[in-house]
């Protein structure tokens, strides 16, 4: 279970889902351990960036679920749909 997703792992809460997103200037998959360490409670990732997950602390790891997809953003876009359609 998480609170809230978000895509900046500065802005990171407790309990939250952070949604690592390849942009044209920077890439989200080097800030998981930042927002692990923010309380965060799942991560999700690309399937292609697996390996970043080797090089981060098991213990860290082992206190977070792990969403592997295709591709975040397009995940993304169908977490929201789904929140979305939850409303009239």
């Amino acid at each position: 279970d998480f609170t809230a997703a978000s895509i900046d792992s500065r802005e990171v809460k407790k309990g939250e889902l952070f949604i690592a997103l390849q942009g044209s200037h920077t890439d989200g998959h080097e800030y998981i351990k930042e927002a692990i360490t923010k309380g965060a409670a799942g991560i999700m990732i690309n399937q292609a960036q697996e390996e970043v997950l080797k090089k981060l602390d098991k213990n860290a790891l082992a206190q977070v679920f792990i969403i592997s997809v295709p591709d975040t953003k397009t995940a993304l876009v169908a977490l929201a749909a789904a929140w979305r359609a939850e409303f009239n």
